[in-house]
């Protein structure tokens, strides 16, 4: 009996000392800081929602909370603007607060946190290997030096090709964690088209269905499908630079050729490409080519500065609303600059044509 009574408060206490199979426990460090707030928070609904907090005590600190399944929580120390993410998953996790460095904070207790870091950690090889023609690319630029700003864009583009390829095998070698939808959706469906992502998303176990991530990849899917080429454009209407209403449809009939530019005066790419897009509209407009801009910028005054500054000579629209631009959620826009081309009939007939392209697509079309 004393030995049953025994095992029974071994059994107790083992309970008491573990988390529960459905909530998450976080014991924390903070270097060189003793007292202050510890915020654990999420990212929903555009905006970041605080779970729990902590005081800091002689540098330690408590958090806890729960999730379905693995999901990135983030970590703000007082009112610090950087926060630090982490995939939080039902288990004991040890976070461990750099202060001086947040890159240099170690986690540990969380199975998936351990396959983003090995997956951060190669991907992060791939950044210091293209720092070197970064500095090159500015240093460059600061003497107008065409040439070798050109020679570093060339080595810039091919590391950064050999990251996506890496970041794209890595995902399909990891379909049971929920670090591959995440990078799938946040790191790589920028430029990647319907087909291709759905035949990724495929690959992952059916456990991962109700993952935010993976919800999310299906519908930004749904939306690249629905505007594919081939597909009718889908009309919006939103606000021109004088407040009037501007809509898609009511542009039909007055072009041979539509471009929908999203672009934003924020956007250095985008406004790189600006002289090409007016050298092709000051070409081709009176043969029948025509734009679109649909700016994703959040001030109405920039937003007309760059119209002006650029001599965009075309129609414009926005609705001030940065990334949440509704014409752009509706178009699966998730970078810019982007664009989509329309043929008399609204039909969309090319995508994304940057710089030659684009120049030899419409003179195809048009000469």
């Amino acid at each position: 009996m004393k030995k049953l009574g025994y095992l029974f408060l071994i059994m107790v206490l083992g309970a008491c000392s573990s988390t529960p199979e459905n909530s998450f426990t976080i014991n924390g460090t903070v270097s060189n800081l003793d007292s202050g707030m510890v915020y654990l928070q999420n990212y929903t609904d555009g905006s970041m929602k605080t779970i729990d907090s902590s005081a800091i005590t002689n540098g330690n600190f408590k958090l806890a909370g729960s999730v379905d399944l693995p999901e990135l929580y983030y970590i703000q120390i007082n009112n610090n603007r950087r926060r630090v993410p982490f995939f939080a998953e039902n288990s004991n996790i040890t976070v461990n607060l750099n202060t001086d460095s947040l890159d240099k904070t170690v986690i540990t207790g969380s199975k998936s946190q351990a396959v983003f870091d090995e997956y951060q950690k190669g991907s992060s090889s791939y950044n210091e290997k293209m720092q070197p023609y970064v500095d090159q690319y500015y240093a460059a630029r600061a003497i107008k030096d065409e040439t070798k700003m050109q020679q570093a864009e060339a080595s810039i583009d091919s590391i950064n090709t050999l990251q996506t390829e890496y970041a794209k095998k890595f995902v399909i070698n990891h379909p049971n964690s929920v670090v591959a939808p995440y990078i799938l959706y946040r790191e790589l469906s920028y430029t990647m088209d319907a087909g291709e992502l759905d035949s990724i998303t495929s690959l992952f176990d059916t456990t991962l269905n109700n993952s935010v991530y993976t919800k999310d990849l299906k519908k930004h899917i749904a939306v690249l499908k629905s505007v594919e080429v081939g597909q009718p454009a889908p009309d919006f209407s939103m606000a021109t630079p004088d407040g009037d209403s501007l809509s898609l449809s009511s542009l039909k009939g007055e072009y041979k050729y539509l471009l929908i530019d999203f672009w934003a005066s924020w956007c250095p790419p985008c406004r790189a490409e600006n002289p090409n897009v007016v050298a092709i509209y000051n070409d081709y407009h009176k043969k029948g080519f025509d734009v679109l801009g649909v700016s994703f910028d959040k001030k109405k005054e920039p937003w007309l500065k760059a119209i002006e500054n650029d001599h965009l000579a075309w129609h414009h629209v926005s609705d001030l609303s940065y990334w949440n631009n509704a014409a752009g959620k509706l178009y699966g826009i998730r970078s810019i600059p982007s664009n989509v081309l329309l043929d008399s009939n609204g039909i969309i007939i090319a995508k994304n044509l940057r710089g030659d392209e684009l120049r030899n697509k419409i003179s195809g079309l048009l000469d």
